[in-house]
């Protein structure tokens, strides 16, 4: 995908790219219901999700 573009299957999750989202960054925040959520890249380049 081009960066800044996203697809959606019809009836499927929208699909967003990494590098979008972390901007060169490791680790970005993400609120969902007044939590704040951490979402990192490892050094093996997997993420992890954590509240």
């Amino acid at each position: 995908m081009k960066a800044g573009e996203n697809t959606a299957k019809v009836g499927g999750p929208t699909v967003y790219e990494s590098s979008d989202l972390f901007r060169g960054a490791s680790e970005i925040g993400i609120e969902h219901d007044g939590a704040i959520y951490r979402l990192k890249i490892t050094r093996q380049g997997k993420l992890i999700l954590n509240k």
